[in-house]
């Protein structure tokens, strides 16, 4: 497989992603990748994350929130390059961000809009 360095891997590979689990393969392997090169000691992780979370957005997922309790999973999953576990840890934390955003639309609806 080329690597998201070599021409427009990311857009290609997305393309002719069939699944929304292949498109999240393919961001979050995108984002391990970037994580790995990014020359700068402060900043990468937060650049990273806001490139991470716009790719999401575009494809129609929710953002990905790492919580305190998680931050140290979601840290292996990087540096030992786990993709396929950070899928796994990621399809469950944004199924919980759905339903927390679905929560927040849903007492939206419930309030009392006057003209």
């Amino acid at each position: 497989m080329e690597t998201f360095l070599e021409g427009d891997y990311f857009y290609e590979e997305l393309d002719v992603a069939d699944s929304d689990d292949a498109k999240l393969l393919v961001i979050l392997d995108t984002y391990i990748q970037f994580e790995r090169i990014h020359p700068f000691s402060d900043g990468n992780g937060r650049t990273g994350r806001m490139i991470l979370n716009y790719s999401l957005l575009q494809q129609g997922f929710p953002p990905l929130i790492i919580e305190k309790e998680t931050k140290a999973q979601y840290i292996e999953f990087l540096g030992n390059q786990d993709v396929y576990g950070f899928v796994r840890f990621a399809k469950e934390t944004l199924e919980k961000e759905q339903r927390r955003m679905q929560g927040f639309q849903n007492m939206n609806n419930e309030q009392i809009h006057y003209e």
